[in-house]
């Protein structure tokens, strides 16, 4: 409970709150938040196309996977049954 009183006081505090947003650290904290947002900002728009192609690409090969897993499941079916045959096997009996 005292903290949350003192973070009130604090925070509704305006002459506090103005010295503190003149302080060197602050004032950097702001300066770096608001770079890296604009690079951040500026790369995502550089490489969009690039983020779509991918995802087209990426579609194409979850396409291409789920009919190729389709034809060659009756192919991993047989290879299965022929496994677990031979397992049953018992050697030199």
């Amino acid at each position: 409970m005292p903290w949350r009183s003192l973070m009130r006081y604090l925070s509704n505090n305006e002459e506090l709150i103005r010295r503190l947003s003149e302080s060197y650290p602050i004032r950097r904290a702001a300066q770096l938040t608001a770079y890296f947002f604009s690079v951040g900002k500026d790369k995502f728009i550089e490489h969009r196309d690039t983020w779509e192609n991918y995802k087209e690409l990426r579609r194409q090969q979850e396409k291409s996977r789920t009919s190729s897993s389709s034809s060659s499941s009756s192919s991993t079916t047989t290879k299965a049954t022929t496994k677990s045959t031979t397992k049953n096997k018992k050697p030199f009996s």
